[in-house]
């Protein structure tokens, strides 16, 4: 997921999540796509996500494994953007407060 200042214009934030692991597919990567490959790479490259290596995993994504129609994925209210998964979690169910401060309660399966 990319947000940007216009279409077709530079990235202002991205938010890469997967269920998907290196070894899911020897074609991709892991990604399960030519064109989910090459996005998360393009978004890496251009700085706007980190990779662990020199190349992106899907380990590098945050697991969006857990999520439901009511348990979501939500940015840490601490502020703190380092684009990367680590910003990351996932609320238990009815934890997500569109429009106002995240929960940072942790959804723990």
């Amino acid at each position: 997921l990319s947000l940007a200042i216009a279409p077709m214009g530079s990235v202002a934030d991205a938010f890469l999540y997967s269920e998907r692991y290196s070894d899911s597919d020897a074609d991709y990567a892991g990604f399960g796509t030519a064109a989910f490959r090459d996005r998360v790479c393009w978004l890496v490259d251009g700085g706007n996500w980190l990779a662990e290596g020199e190349e992106a995993r899907p380990e590098d994504c945050f697991r969006s494994a857990g999520t439901t129609a009511t348990r979501s994925m939500c940015r840490s209210s601490s502020g703190a953007d380092t684009d990367s998964a680590g910003d990351w979690h996932i609320v238990p169910s009815r934890g997500a407060t569109p429009g106002e401060p995240n929960s940072d309660e942790t959804y723990e399966p």
